[in-house]
């Protein structure tokens, strides 16, 4: 039994959300950073591609969001995990 989470993730592109909401990554998108065990619990693993299990994607709740404007709308959060935004920024936003 998982305990009790809720994920939100964004992005500013709805294409990109679309994307993500089927679940569907190619293998590579994935990497190597899950161990074998975690890979068994969280994905089926195809050929080509990974599918996210049901009972993981029905805790996602995918929302487009410009990290730039205000995001007290999407509410709090325990921890918060961020990956390519920085390299989206300019210098003196960055800063």
């Amino acid at each position: 039994m998982l305990p009790k989470v809720s994920i939100t993730a964004t992005d500013i592109s709805e294409g990109m959300l679309d994307l993500c909401r089927t679940g569907i990554y190619d293998r590579p998108a994935i990497g190597s950073d899950l161990s074998p065990g975690r890979c068994r619990n969280f994905l089926d693993i195809g050929n080509d591609r990974v599918k996210v299990k049901d009972n993981i994607k029905h805790l996602v709740s995918f929302r487009s969001q410009n990290l730039v404007e205000s995001y007290k709308l999407l509410g709090k959060f325990d921890v918060v995990f961020c990956r390519d935004v920085l390299i989206c920024f300019s210098i003196d936003m960055k800063s």
